[in-house]
């Protein structure tokens, strides 16, 4: 449509004017059905909604009803006018669009004629069309068309049902597929098994057909994203995370375990910190509550350090596995504090590591037991 469109204004009693009706009638075409339907006696308030039957328009026009037929087969085609004939309705979609009401006012005089057309697909078809139309016309004149056109209420057909069935089916379809297909995504990529347990719940309790790979292979053994994480805790965290409707994403499966990494290395166990969260229904990970690593760190070492003054020699292999936390010498002579007691002289000797990390601290010297 041309952004500044001319008007011409035409009165429909000019089909039945005595001058009008003498000129030669129309022959039967595409173009003469368009002109009649636009301008013709049976055009109501209501643009583009028009109630008749074929034979009556046809012996309007004078025309065979074969030759009506293919002249509306021409503008059908085009998409120009659709008709239930069932019904005796017509509906031109693009009338509203030349015609808009001027005001509300307008739009509650649509009420009778409204209530007088057939209840039908199309009309429920031409109440969306209207609607879409007369919405960007504000608010006034929105409210002003659902009080005067209600929704048509209209019952499917038997083909409708069968049709809209079989739509439902083919979206259930895809729906399953397009989460299966997900969900080997995210199992491949974070090795997480929440959309695995969901699969596994839709599944038939009878066994699984062999011509269908993609569900045998959803019965793969649950396991955690990382080796590290405990698989129990693992999963107890993401079933709990799935009753409160938090569902982990494939970034969000990274941003956890990145977390878990973190706490990992300032000594929290993986597993309680994930039974914290279970426990308490947290959707995240935090430090475990009363636990501090590095002030227990420091106490082991203090306890270590007491423990290798009163030996008063280099810690045995034994001694040094029971605290596998304790800072070790990289040359493997010393209990970490950089001093040994000799086996020939028996006499406190700094470590060959204080060259390379730092000199020794004489307060960690050790004590010599006497022979």
């Amino acid at each position: 449509m041309a952004d500044h469109p001319i008007w011409r204004k035409i009165e429909v009693r000019m089909w039945g004017d005595k001058k009008f009706r003498a000129l030669s009638p129309l022959p039967p075409s595409g173009q003469a059905l368009w002109f009649f339907l636009l301008t013709g006696p049976h055009t109501g308030p209501i643009p583009g909604l028009l109630k008749s039957g074929r034979a009556a328009m046809a012996e309007e026009l004078g025309w065979q009803q074969e030759a009506f037929d293919k002249a509306f087969q021409e503008v059908f085609s085009l998409g120009m006018a659709i008709a239930d004939w069932q019904a005796r309705l017509v509906w031109i979609p693009n009338a509203i669009k030349c015609n808009l009401p001027q005001s509300p006012n307008v739009i509650t005089s649509w009420t009778i004629p409204w209530q007088l057309l057939p209840e039908c697909q199309l009309k429920l078809e031409a109440y969306t069309g209207l609607k879409s139309a007369i919405y960007s016309l504000g608010e006034s004149f929105l409210k002003a068309f659902e009080k005067a056109c209600p929704k048509p209420c209209v019952a499917p057909s038997s083909n409708q049902e069968a049709d809209s069935r079989k739509q439902e089916q083919e979206k259930s379809s895809a729906a399953v597929a397009s989460v299966v297909d997900a969900a080997e995504l995210v199992d491949q990529a974070t090795g997480m098994q929440d959309a695995c347990l969901d699969t596994k719940r839709a599944m038939p309790t009878t066994q699984p057909n062999p011509t269908q790979p993609h569900q045998t292979k959803k019965l793969r053994i649950a396991h955690a994203p990382a080796d590290w994480i405990p698989v129990d805790a693992w999963m107890g965290f993401v079933e709990m995370r799935k009753k409160m409707r938090g569902g982990l994403t494939e970034r969000g499966v990274s941003l956890i375990v990145k977390e878990l990494d973190n706490l990992r290395a300032n000594g929290y166990d993986v597993g309680e910190v994930l039974d914290q969260s279970t426990r308490n229904n947290w959707k995240d990970v935090y430090p475990l509550k009363g636990h501090n690593p590095a002030e227990e760190a420091v106490a082991l070492i203090e306890r270590r350090k007491e423990q290798v003054r009163a030996v008063g020699r280099p810690c045995d292999a034994q001694f040094v596995g029971s605290l596998p936390e304790f800072p070790v010498c990289p040359l493997g002579e010393c209990d970490g504090s950089k001093w040994f007691i000799d086996r020939a002289t028996r006499q406190p000797t700094e470590c060959r590591c204080a060259r390379e990390t730092g000199a020794a601290d004489p307060n960690q010297r050790p004590a010599v037991r006497s022979a």
